[in-house]
């Protein structure tokens, strides 16, 4: 539980969100492709179509960067295993230029799902723990407080899926951008373009900006470092705790 109180004895939001440790721009990476499909299938199954839950379009031949609620799937013949549904997702749309992450081949988009999948995993477990509770009434509220700042990230996420090759422009190959920022970083080797990476040193700032136009998944080498990056992301843990409690404070409340 949460032991900070504040000088009127009350629990602030910003006390309450800080002792769960949420951050809005870790849920924004959780949901940002999250289906009605999987909603239902890693969280709630009794979940509506009109569950607002924001995600991105991946339909980039659309001028909406969002969808308000997560979407329903509608695959031919497909599989009720996560993982493999989102393999047919990406192998049933992979003749559409305009659709999913733009400058990722086929394989960088399989691993990126997959990769979501693993987070949404993990996440169920959490969801599973927070139906068990009833307690969450105030700590919905302060999550719902965040929502604009989930936006912004979520917009942005969007923007690095849509138009990475803009989004690297911006933050330049030098990544002396101010308007690109460590933790508003979408996973840049997923998009296949770039990545931020930051350092904090003596002076608690500074950003790497890594050119990822050759690190697309194109042999063992290149899967090789793939799978380093995804075994070495340490904020999956935190990202699917994260979404977990949006999720629930969003379907619950």
């Amino acid at each position: 539980g949460i032991s900070i109180h504040s000088s009127h004895g009350k629990i602030s939001c910003s006390e309450r969100l800080e002792g769960l440790g949420y951050s809005p721009i870790e849920t924004a990476h959780g949901i940002h492709s999250l289906s009605l499909n999987m909603l239902k299938h890693y969280f709630d199954q009794n979940a509506v179509e009109e569950n607002n839950i924001p995600t991105v379009n991946l339909n980039r031949s659309e001028k909406n960067p969002l969808h308000e609620h997560a979407l329903p799937l509608n695959l031919n013949n497909s599989f009720e295993y996560g993982p493999l549904f989102a393999m047919d997702h990406v192998l049933s749309n992979m003749d559409d230029e305009n659709y999913g992450i733009k400058n990722a081949n086929t394989l960088d988009r399989i691993a990126h799902d997959l990769h979501m999948h693993m987070i949404w995993e993990l996440a169920a477990g959490v969801y599973g723990k927070l139906k068990m509770s009833n307690k969450r009434k105030k700590i919905c509220a302060c999550i719902k407080e965040q929502d604009d700042t989930m936006m912004i990230a979520l917009n942005r996420i969007a923007e690095e899926i849509r138009n990475p090759d803009q989004v690297a422009a911006e933050a330049g190959l030098t990544g002396k951008s101010r308007r690109v920022i460590g933790w508003w970083r979408y996973l840049g080797r997923y998009v296949g373009v770039y990545t931020i990476r930051g350092r904090a040193g003596a002076n608690g700032n500074g950003t790497e900006s890594v050119d990822l136009f050759e690190g697309n998944i194109e042999d063992e080498e290149s899967w090789n470092q793939w799978k380093a990056d995804m075994k070495t992301d340490s904020d999956m843990t935190s990202t699917a705790a994260n979404m977990a409690h949006y999720l629930f404070c969003k379907l619950n409340y």
